[in-house]
């Protein structure tokens, strides 16, 4: 009877084992999972944008990886978690929303914010004309967004940076991007204000379209008030691209001093 009794624990015990052991590799399958793609919200959206049958039939039940900003997110509904990052450079109708099976990291939530960059993993599910939509996600990269402002990469004037972007075939567009500058040339005029950003622009030539735009941090408010138009000023931001595929765009600037 002992060993009878013996055996059946040994049995118990071995399934609980295996039990343990594949949930313990689904878990492991869970945060290793590959993506077969990589690459923007903005490169994703608009390969959805101009042949959605194409993008569907290529993303299918794939895992993507989707480096981007914040446009907004949810977590305090249960029945409604996601992470949304802007499909469009300044166009929040626009977006690749993450749909979150499970409440993520109590770290990686204190650091979300609009605007903030990120890289999150989804599977493809469907695309409504506004949003394409995954499912599945987790996070692989919370950033920090602050910059190292001591840390230059080119000092230049805006109307050579203007003409190095807009001449040949925008091979120095492409070098640029994402480099922090040190830009110097004339005040025009702020455009704008809105909860993160004072977006001002810079004359970059003798035409009126040939601009930059610099989305300035909240906190130079009171030192842009002093600027009239015309007048000297040089600005430290990353370059951030072309917005509406026309202006040349910085972010997180600051006045250098």
């Amino acid at each position: 009877m002992k060993s009878n009794n013996l055996i059946k624990y040994m049995h118990f015990g071995v399934l609980i084992f295996l039990i343990i052991f594949c949930y313990g590799c689904n878990l492991k399958y869970k945060n290793d999972i590959k993506p077969s793609y990589i690459l923007t919200a903005e490169k994703l959206f608009e390969e959805f944008k101009m042949n959605p049958g194409k993008a569907d039939s290529k993303y299918a039940d794939k895992y993507i990886q989707v480096d981007g900003l914040i446009n907004e997110f949810r977590f305090s509904n249960k029945n409604e978690k996601y992470v949304s990052l802007l499909g469009k450079e300044n166009e929040t109708i626009y977006g690749i929303k993450f749909i979150f099976d499970s409440d993520i990291d109590e770290d990686d939530l204190s650091k979300l914010e609009k605007n903030l960059k990120v890289s999150i993993i989804g599977k493809y599910n469907s695309f409504d004309a506004l949003d394409v939509i995954l499912t599945d996600s987790r996070f692989i990269k919370v950033n920090d967004n602050s910059l190292n402002y001591s840390e230059i990469d080119y000092t230049m004037s805006a109307d050579k940076f203007y003409n190095d972007c807009k001449s040949g075939l925008g091979q120095k567009k492409d070098t640029y991007l994402n480099k922090t500058f040190k830009i110097h040339g004339e005040f025009k005029r702020i455009i704008s204000v809105d909860e993160n950003f004072i977006k001002i622009s810079l004359k970059a030539g003798d035409s009126w379209n040939e601009t930059l735009i610099c989305y300035m941090l909240k906190s130079e408010s009171n030192a842009l008030q002093e600027f009239n138009e015309n007048e000297k000023i040089s600005i430290i931001g990353k370059f951030i691209g072309s917005t509406d595929f026309i202006d040349l765009s910085f972010r997180d600037c600051i006045i250098d001093k």
